[in-house]
């Protein structure tokens, strides 16, 4: 059965476990265990996600699903708990840098030029590419909507 949690700070080390065996580069996840969801089958860790917070804005920072458990619908539910716990936060958008094919297929939508050099400097951040497509969610509104898992 899965299990879908925010994790302790006794889980960072999983969650760097799962990130290093599936192929992605090393995030800073420890200031900011408290904006991250975990995805458990058994006693497993499957699948990690995060974000960054600054106002009612957040980034997105990874989203990782074990190799061998993709396609299985592991990771829209696991983004679906990832902006459930931002619209609890208070977060009102939700943008991400990366993993636009997997996020438009969860109803992203793409920004404006004009806002990814908004988010640039409201998240300070030197690692998104202006060049580069960026994708975003309204919140609360994501959730008025039916799901789209079909898509998929």
């Amino acid at each position: 059965m899965l299990e879908i949690k925010v994790p302790t700070q006794n889980e960072i080390e999983s969650i760097n476990k799962l990130i290093e065996n599936n192929d992605l580069s090393k995030i800073y996840i420890e200031g900011c265990i408290s904006n991250c969801m975990v995805v458990y089958d058994q006693k497993k860790m499957i699948g990690a996600a995060g974000f960054i917070k600054k106002d009612t804005y957040a980034l997105i920072t990874f989203i990782v699903v074990d190799k061998k458990r993709r396609r299985e619908y592991i990771g829209s539910g696991l983004v679906k708990a990832l902006l459930n716990l931002a619209d609890n936060y208070g977060v009102k958008k939700v943008v991400s840098n990366f993993g636009e094919e997997f996020l438009l297929k969860l109803d992203f939508v793409y920004t404006s030029q004009s806002d990814k050099k908004k988010y640039c400097e409201i998240f300070e951040s030197k690692d998104i590419n202006l060049k580069d497509s960026m994708v975003e969610v309204i919140l609360p509104d994501y959730f008025l909507k039916g799901c789209n898992c079909s898509k998929q």
